[in-house]
């Protein structure tokens, strides 16, 4: 059974109270507008007033505690997810690349670093689509050895630059040589683009 934190008791219990207060609060609301005797006497309409304004005055304290709770809330989880990535980016590897290309499907969802040349990159629709070579001999990065790197965003980029990406593999990704002809190559999901210098 989970156990709730102080804040999100309090998030609980705001709501528990609502479906308190706000069926009460009709009641009366009926009943007044239906004019029954008792509720036209003076001493009545005083009391349902203090009523009213005790009622408001929980609610307005109430809400106040509840966006207090749920600012607490986020920073908590914004400072777990911070946690995560620099976790995930810690433990990233770097995946040989010829086993990586025989099953890319196999690491998918697996956290990764490579830096590699850039041979290609397009840039529509506000994302990036990256094509690097990450395999490097004496006569530099061999261009048949690419990777396929997307990330939401724009760059600012060349063909040639060298750079290092971190994210995730999510398998094989078909793209097409310039005769048309399709070929597959692993794909990588950026969360984080830098150039090399």
């Amino acid at each position: 059974m989970k156990k709730f934190n102080k804040d999100e008791r309090r998030i609980i219990n705001i709501m528990t109270l609502s479906l308190l207060i706000v069926p009460l609060s009709v009641a009366f609301l009926i009943l007044d507008l239906r004019g029954w005797e008792i509720f036209k006497s003076e001493n009545f309409q005083t009391l349902l007033d203090w009523i009213s304004m005790i009622i408001g005055g929980a609610i307005f304290y109430w809400i106040i505690i509840g966006f207090l709770s749920l600012s607490k809330i986020f920073q908590r989880n914004r400072g777990l997810e911070e946690e995560v990535y620099k976790l995930n980016k810690d433990n990233a590897k770097t995946i040989e690349f010829s086993k990586l290309k025989e099953n890319p499907d196999f690491f998918r969802n697996t956290y990764v670093n490579y830096v590699g040349k850039i041979i290609k990159i397009i840039e529509e629709d506000s994302y990036t689509q990256i094509f690097i070579s990450v395999t490097k001999d004496e006569h530099g990065y061999q261009s048949k050895n690419q990777i396929y790197v997307e990330c939401n965003w724009y760059t600012n980029f060349e063909a040639g630059d060298v750079i290092s990406v971190y994210g995730k593999i999510h398998g094989s990704v078909n793209a097409k040589y310039t005769n048309g002809d399709v070929f597959s190559l692993p794909g990588v999901l950026a969360e984080e683009i830098k150039l090399q210098k």
